[in-house]
């Protein structure tokens, strides 16, 4: 609806079974205003109509926005672009992206981490990295996109992200924080242990520990750009775990061996 002096857009609604947009704002002295929602039943196959690829896969998305930029609703310009958005992921995975040519959507680098946990930490990530949920916000101000509050919660570890990209110049720098999910599994708990134990004492940790929700924590800094991020761990934490003793048959001592506060800088294989 226009009057010569705005466009007003009531309700714009576009349907493509397994997404649906749905829109509505106004342009209005050269500046344009919209705000809505996108529901996907996988949001990365919608990503593929557009030829662009993403690390995410098979999750079904819901995605807020409120969004504002100098010009026409159909030209968009990045570097007024502000407003915000918001988004919840549901059950999913990620998957290593082949940079074969194709358009990247990598706008928080989890193809890049992936990589670098799938090398670093083979036992854990070699089935690839499954999640529950994946949600969080972002603020975008002329063009820069900062999000404090992104997290995963998933199945091998949960992963929580803060920094920003830069859709002006494509630069990125994300502090990312990976914590595992610790559930009685010895291959999974040992590769994240910064001092493992063996043996018997891996045996008698099998036996008592049901659910240790954070053994250890990774702390990594994303750099670089978009096409060519940069991954770098920055730190790996690990705290005093207490193992209790079973009530028929006690643990060895060597069984009882807590777990040493330590930071190690090196990557664990």
């Amino acid at each position: 609806l226009g009057d010569g002096q705005r466009l007003l857009i009531s309700e714009l609604v576009v349907d493509k079974n397994q997404h649906i947009l749905r829109t509505k704002g106004q342009w209005q002295e050269g500046l344009t205003q919209l705000s809505g929602e996108l529901n996907s039943e996988d949001i990365g196959a919608l990503f593929n109509e557009f030829d662009l690829t993403t690390a995410i896969k098979d999750s079904k998305a819901e995605i807020n926005y409120e969004l504002a930029w100098q010009g026409a609703p159909y030209a968009l310009d990045v570097a007024s672009l502000s407003g915000n958005i918001g988004w919840r992921l549901g059950e999913g995975h990620l998957t290593e992206v082949s940079d074969g040519g194709a358009r990247v959507f990598s706008l928080l680098s989890l193809d890049s981490l992936l990589r670098k946990l799938k090398l670093d930490f083979r036992d854990v990530f070699s089935k690839g990295f499954f999640y529950n949920s994946l949600q969080g916000s972002m603020q975008l101000n002329n063009g820069i996109a900062y999000t404090a509050d992104t997290k995963m919660d998933g199945v091998p570890a949960d992963l929580t992200i803060k920094g920003y990209s830069d859709l002006n110049t494509l630069a990125i720098n994300y502090d990312l924080a990976v914590a595992p999910q610790v559930t009685s599994s010895i291959p999974i708990l040992v590769a994240w242990m910064v001092n493992p134990v063996t043996g018997l004492a891996a045996l008698a940790i099998d036996k008592v520990i049901h659910s240790a929700r954070v053994i250890s924590e990774i702390n990594f800094k994303v750099t670089g750009t978009m096409n060519d991020p940069i991954v770098q761990e920055l730190d790996r934490k690990s705290r005093e775990v207490t193992i209790p003793q079973a009530t028929n048959n006690p643990p060895s001592a060597a069984a009882k061996q807590p777990l040493n506060n330590s930071d190690v800088n090196a990557s664990n294989e």
